[in-house]
């Protein structure tokens, strides 16, 4: 995961993604997460 300077998670990395796409023709990136309102209500206001 990369994080921000305040120790936010803001992206994923990806291991061997070309290997990937060039054996299955595609990425498929599923994310497990839990967010309370606030989170979120913080998020998409940052989001713009």
């Amino acid at each position: 995961m990369r994080y921000d300077e305040a120790g936010r998670v803001i992206g994923p990395t990806i291991v061997s993604a070309r290997w990937l796409v060039d054996r299955d023709g595609k990425l498929r990136v599923t994310l497990a997460l839990e967010a309370n309102a606030g989170d979120l209500e913080v998020a998409f206001a940052e989001a713009g």
